[in-house]
């Protein structure tokens, strides 16, 4: 197996993890998998709104189809080809959730109606490399038949749970029903910002992360309550600033009574 690993600036050290880790989480995982034929590309990058995995494992590339400039994975042109490609081979991409170490533990509801729990960055990267690494055993080794997504995410949640990675997950969205209305449903079983939803101004709310370091591990007060589909709240920090904050980065304070 080959590793490559790309990151904007010091995008490893946010995300709470090292090279040599993400290079020993690939091999643990893989054990017993004969991964000769397998180039693994993961980038972490400081930006963006998506982030996931994909297998291109049903036929040969070549070092020219490392990178490309469509789609989700266009940004891979913004990094160089490998030297020391091999003439053939199959490839697993991997972009983790640009959640840094703060920001965890974590959770989210994934394309196939699956909510998973993790504790650290390393967990998430985990159960995304196995299953990208299941659809790998299936089309390229002749393992797994006729499974799929579905499949692919027992076997990854499986595989991690047995090796020590601090990762959870259930079925939130039946296959029937996601079918039909999967964007609609998943926003009905999971909004990650249901609690701020609550909040109204003068409530207080504690500051997970601040990528600067000014107000990590500070109170600050909610100037008003959030829109329908904002990922910010406005707040006041003690120094009498007014930010728009993601809410990734907040918690908001029950007050007692």
């Amino acid at each position: 197996m080959h590793c490559y690993i790309f990151e904007h600036e010091n995008s490893l050290e946010l995300a709470g993890i090292t090279r040599f880790e993400v290079q020993e989480l690939l091999e643990k995982i893989a054990k017993g998998t004969d991964t000769n034929d397998l180039v693994v590309s993961i980038y972490f990058l400081k930006s963006g709104k998506w982030s996931g995995g994909c297998a291109y494992v049903r036929q040969w590339l070549s070092p020219k189809q490392f990178r490309t400039g469509r789609g989700h994975w266009k940004f891979t042109q913004d990094f160089p080809v490998p030297n020391d490609l091999p003439e053939k081979f199959k490839l697993i991409r991997l972009l983790p959730t640009r959640l840094n170490v703060h920001e965890y533990p974590g959770q989210l509801v994934d394309g196939y109606g699956w909510q998973f729990h993790f504790e650290r960055q390393v967990d998430r990267l985990a159960l995304l490399f196995a299953h990208e690494l299941h659809h790998f055993r299936r089309f390229h080794l002749n393992l797994h038949p006729g499974e799929g997504e579905q499949s692919a995410n027992r076997w990854a949640l499986e595989r991690v749970q047995n090796l020590g990675y601090q990762v959870s997950g259930k079925v939130v969205v039946k296959k029937h029903l996601y079918r039909k209305k999967r964007s609609f449903l998943l926003k009905q079983i999971y909004d990650p910002y249901t609690d701020f939803r609550k909040l109204k101004p003068d409530d207080e709310v504690y500051i997970r992360y601040d990528p600067h370091g000014r107000y990590h591990d500070s109170v600050a007060i909610v100037e008003r309550p959030i829109r329908t589909n904002s990922k910010r709240i406005a707040i006041r920090t003690v120094d009498q600033k007014k930010w728009l904050w993601p809410m990734e980065w907040l918690q908001p304070i029950t007050k007692a009574g």
